[in-house]
């Protein structure tokens, strides 16, 4: 089968989180049940069309180990990890494709929210980059 022409993805990611999701002990302050989603021993973030080979983002990897996603402080910080480990080393399309490899992430996280029922949606719902203080594409922190 021929393939069409915008077939191509720029960046293509997969991810692999087991998460323990529960409701919380104790609701929040406005009464509503908040629910946990902890992430297991051995997540996985593989990226690919950033360097000729697949890459996995092992910083945030390890970041996210016995996190709870459902947080949105552990979220932010998450998409900062990632912001400042994988670096596309060649086109003119760098920081577009920077962005990409957070926004895919943050979309994962948003589907695991819907699919778990999480009571508050992620702070970022209205599509706008979650940024760090400093700035993702240009993170020095």
């Amino acid at each position: 089968m021929k393939r069409h022409q915008n077939a191509h993805a720029i960046v293509n990611a997969g991810f692999n989180l087991q998460l323990s999701a529960a409701a919380a002990a104790a609701g929040s302050r406005d009464g509503s049940s908040a629910v946990s989603l902890v992430v297991g021993p051995s997540p996985l973030l593989v990226y690919g069309g950033l360097l000729g080979h697949a890459q996995q983002a092992a910083k945030t990897q390890a970041y996210l180990v016995g996190k709870d996603l459902a947080d949105a402080a552990v979220l932010k910080a998450a998409i900062h990890v990632l912001g400042g480990e994988l670096w596309p080393t060649s086109g003119a399309d760098i920081p577009y494709r920077k962005a990409l490899v957070v926004n895919l992430f943050y979309k994962a996280v948003t589907e695991l929210y819907l699919k778990h029922g999480v009571a508050t949606p992620p702070p970022n719902a209205s599509g706008k980059l979650l940024k760090c203080s400093c700035s993702l594409l240009k993170c020095s922190c």
